[in-house]
């Protein structure tokens, strides 16, 4: 998407081009942050502790 920006010649065109693609960058890398914690939660999470609301479950963490 900042490919394309660049390419516009108007400025205030790329400008909106860049705001259109803002949000979507910080969704997908949001989405891949959690993607990866479930991810580390499967694998992980019974060996290192789970925890829960309020704290440590079955003494571990």
């Amino acid at each position: 998407m900042a490919n394309t920006a660049s390419e516009v010649e108007a400025p205030d065109m790329q400008l909106a081009l860049l705001h259109l693609a803002g949000p979507r960058l910080e969704a997908a890398m949001m989405g891949s942050l959690l993607l990866e914690q479930a991810h580390h939660e499967a694998i992980h999470g019974g060996a290192t502790g789970s925890w829960d609301a309020h704290g440590p479950v079955n003494g571990t963490g």
